[in-house]
């Protein structure tokens, strides 16, 4: 086995650069094409927070990102700063379609080493356009989504176990560069933790005795934990100095921050419930679904599709047919581990974009192994009948133009401060605001009138205690929002003790919205009134 591995992995140099070259270009055209990224949850944080990382925000502004505010910065660094300098929008969104790029070309070499037969110009065109059209990665190519950038990192941790695989034993150093891939990957966004403990298992079935799997366990571990604090540390031990918490405002139920309530704060919308839901999720993304592993309509077959084609490269062959059985039980133990704790604690859909990236390779090299004629053609034909019944959800994008999350902001009084009260995403404007303005969240996805939030009251006892002029920052397309719990968010303001003076506001433009933002006047009481 390890010397046929070796055999496909050893390409001609040249065509590995144009294959390259080809994923790049065809992620930067998916991305392009779809217009400028304009996203909620861009609006809401993944402008708010590398800005407030960058000029140290956390002390002086109160949640204007909403619960998201706390998110780690890092992953969307890079954007901040290429939308400060001023970027163009189609430059800004072929930068982010990269990773996609990167991870298509990694999926090609580690299809090309489990599969000889996806090496031909027909395996690799089909897993082109099956990586580009899923339901999870299609509209998030070039966008601040960070799940291609994600992708990439896992996709080459596994690349790295397999080349461990061809190279031996002996040193490992695959191995820990696999767990420093997987690490980094979970440092910048939790939500890769299920898929680094796919990797352990991917590790444990990989060829070997006993002890040679505990040992390589302990290597991948001790890289897995440097990547881990490479991105993680600084923002997790400057989280636990303000909050008590380095996760925060997350698993407060353990760490027990008194700024929030004793809970976990995780998303359980669309985790399983049970296990039969484990069981039947991917036999019902085959049909619409809408609020089952995410907000948007969405239809996909792939994970349904891969459960049969990872049997098919499992079943009992003859001789002559070549099938590494040893390298596929590897790769089905870090599809199906990493698959279950996705759909336990998560369920939503584009964090599992490295499952459906494997799908592809997975039914591809099912295909080719059937004992049947013109199997390209049945390949080319059912990788189009998936494509075709794929049904994307939809992100939100703008035309491209300048950079659409600066904002231009009316003129603003000496000292004042602005206030948020709506569930709207609304962070994005925060940023183009005077450096001097404070901005402060008084109602948001996580504070209300029901609950006792004690960072809401501080937010809201800062809001009264000012001197200035104070502005409200709304969207006047949502003067009627109601809260989640089904309350108008304009009377719980009034219950707070503010007024909004609708005659009084001052209109926002940004590339994202061209009308409806505004900064209203505020009238405040003369005490804060304290809520629980």
């Amino acid at each position: 086995m390890t010397t046929m591995v070796k055999a496909v992995a050893k390409a001609e140099p040249n065509f590995i650069w144009r294959l390259f070259f080809v994923c790049i270009m065809v992620s930067i055209f998916v991305g392009v094409v779809q217009g400028q990224d304009a996203n909620w949850d861009l609006k809401n944080y993944h402008y708010y927070s590398p800005h407030a990382w960058v000029h140290d925000r956390y002390g002086v502004d109160i949640a204007p990102a909403q619960l998201q505010t706390w998110h780690s910065p890092f992953a969307d660094l890079p954007y901040y700063w290429m939308a400060q300098f001023g970027f163009h929008s189609i430059i800004l969104t072929g930068i982010l379609s990269l990773p996609a790029g990167i991870s298509i070309f990694l999926l090609i070499l580690i299809a090309q080493r489990v599969s000889p037969n996806l090496a031909s110009v027909t395996g690799v065109t089909v897993l082109i356009l099956l990586s580009i059209t899923g339901a999870a990665g299609a509209r998030t190519i070039g966008t601040t989504m960070s799940e291609w950038h994600l992708s990439a990192l896992l996709l080459g941790a596994v690349l790295g176990l397999l080349r461990q695989v061809e190279d031996g034993w002996r040193y490992n150093k695959w191995t820990l560069f696999a767990g420093l891939l997987g690490g980094c990957a979970v440092g910048l966004k939790l939500t890769s933790a299920p898929f680094a403990v796919g990797l352990a298992a991917m590790l444990i079935f990989l060829p070997g005795l006993a002890l040679q799997r505990a040992q390589r366990l302990v290597v991948f571990g001790v890289g897995g934990i440097v990547g881990f604090v490479i991105f993680f540390a600084p923002w997790g031990l400057a989280q636990y100095e303000r909050f008590g918490n380095p996760f925060f405002p997350y698993f407060n139920d353990i760490f027990k921050s008194s700024l929030l309530p004793l809970e976990s704060f995780r998303d359980v919308r669309f985790g399983a419930k049970s296990a039969i839901d484990v069981i039947t999720l991917p036999a019902r993304l085959v049909w619409n679904s809408t609020s089952l592993v995410t907000e948007p309509t969405m239809r996909d077959s792939r994970l349904f599709v891969t459960v049969f084609a990872i049997l098919v490269l499992l079943w009992p062959r003859r001789k002559e047919q070549v099938v590494n059985r040893e390298l596929w039980i590897a790769i089905a133990a870090f599809f199906f581990v990493s698959y279950v704790l996705w759909v336990t604690f998560f369920g939503i859909y584009r964090y599992a974009l490295a499952l459906e990236l494997f799908a592809g390779v997975i039914f591809a090299a099912s295909i080719l192994t059937l004992p049947l004629k013109k199997l390209s053609v049945i390949l080319i034909a059912s990788a189009l009948l998936i494509i075709a019944t794929t049904r994307t959800p939809s992100w939100g994008r703008v035309s491209h133009g300048a950079v659409a999350v600066h904002s231009s902001i009316p003129k603003l009084p000496p000292g004042t401060m602005v206030v948020i009260a709506s569930n709207e995403p609304l962070g994005y404007i925060v940023p183009s605001f005077p450096i001097e303005i404070r901005t402060v969240a008084v109602i948001n996805n996580f504070m209300a009138l029901h609950r006792h939030v004690e960072l809401q009251q501080q937010a809201i006892v800062t809001v009264a205690a000012h001197e200035g002029p104070i502005y409200r920052l709304l969207d006047l397309n949502h003067k009627d929002e109601r809260h989640y719990n089904g309350d108008l968010i304009e009377l719980m303001f009034q219950k707070i003790g503010f007024t909004t003076d609708f005659d009084n506001c001052l209109p926002i433009s940004s590339g994202m919205q061209q009308s409806g933002l505004a900064l209203c006047r505020v009238v405040k009481p003369a005490t804060a009134k304290i809520i629980g």
